[in-house]
């Protein structure tokens, strides 16, 4: 009776490690699968931005009631898009791959966040360039708010992460494009040859216009930042890799930031709050568009995939903790091929 002791306990001890394993590769398969993960982060968000929108001073240029309104929008975006970067990064390190993600994409998110957030900080902290704003628009204050700059620098983070990520993790076979380091050159020398226009005070060149200059990068950047990756899940004819939790969470945040500024421009009978930060409105038409073309795609064009959560499931009813284990790297090759067995368990 006593030798059944260590024997026993080896058992019990499979019997968790086995567990432990398959519950990862649950959460794996429903982050994956990333309605799921998008529903979630969408409720964070709304919560965030109500918690947020009621606790943070609002901005007194509004009517009473509409400051607050507007508070609770602008906190909500600023939520979503914030929380809706965090999916893909997970995704990424559990599967230690960055097969499907378009670097180009990446790295045009990096650029381009990296303007809007300069652009967001300068108009919001430097006095100077808030009055040259004010003298350009006829005494009209600029739209940013205080989320808009806590949204930009995250987003500077957080799309720093992904680039490590992509510097790190395997990459099977995915390069940069030509057309994207072509891009990255021109735009960086375009703005060299402005900052160096301002600094020597040359005619037709001010701060201000600078500033103009990396918003309308950022635009173009997103304009365009999308399409590598639907290239590339048409090419693979699979979204795998690639977590729809960024479409749905984008489009739910380029909403928000549209209703505040409808609001805004409403409040105060003034559309240039539109037409003032037109990368700011533009972003979120462009989020939309583009995230609904892409969830277009994972959810009707290229369902070729079969639903891994629910293999999962299949593996467990028919194989219990009998079923084989595949290595980790095994797994993700499987996973890269879009053909995860029944029994799989990371």
């Amino acid at each position: 009776m006593l030798s059944d002791g260590p024997a026993c306990s080896q058992s019990t001890s499979w019997r968790a490690g086995r567990s432990s394993a398959w519950q990862l590769a649950r959460f794996q398969a429903v982050l994956e699968e990333g309605h799921a993960a998008a529903g979630f982060t969408i409720l964070i968000s709304v919560l965030m931005g109500l918690v947020l929108g009621f606790a943070v001073a609002t901005d007194k240029n509004l009517p009473e009631g509409y400051d607050r309104a507007s508070s609770i929008l602008g906190w909500t975006y600023f939520a979503c898009w914030w929380v809706g970067w965090y999916p893909q990064l997970i995704q990424n390190y559990l599967r230690k791959s960055v097969v499907g993600i378009s670097f180009d994409f990446s790295i045009y998110n990096f650029i381009g966040f990296l303007c809007y957030s300069t652009f967001n900080c300068m108009l919001f902290f430097e006095p100077a360039t808030r009055r040259a704003y004010r003298r350009l628009h006829e005494g009209v204050n600029s739209a940013v708010r205080v989320n808009d700059v806590a949204f930009s620098l995250h987003c500077v983070f957080a799309s720093f992460l992904g680039l490590l990520q992509i510097a790190l993790y395997e990459k099977g076979g995915q390069k940069v494009s030509r057309v994207c380091w072509t891009a990255c050159t021109v735009t960086g020398g375009l703005c060299l040859v402005y900052l160096a226009g301002v600094i020597f005070s040359l005619q037709h060149f001010s701060a201000l216009g600078f500033l103009y200059l990396l918003s309308y990068i950022k635009l173009l950047f997103t304009i365009v930042k999308y399409l590598p990756q639907m290239w590339l899940n048409h090419k693979r004819r699979s979204t795998a890799g690639w977590n729809v939790s960024n479409a749905l969470t984008d489009m739910s945040g380029g909403l928000f930031s549209l209703s505040q500024q409808i609001l805004d421009a409403y409040a105060l009978k003034d559309m240039s709050i539109l037409t003032g930060d037109v990368v700011k409105s533009a972003l979120g038409l462009v989020s939309i568009f583009y995230c609904a073309v892409l969830a277009g795609q994972h959810y009707f064009m290229y369902r070729d995939n079969p639903d891994k959560l629910g293999r999962l499931e299949e593996g467990e009813a028919a194989g219990g903790e009998e079923g084989p284990l595949l290595s980790g790297q095994q797994a993700r090759e499987s996973m890269r091929q879009g053909s995860l067995d029944a029994q799989t368990v990371l």
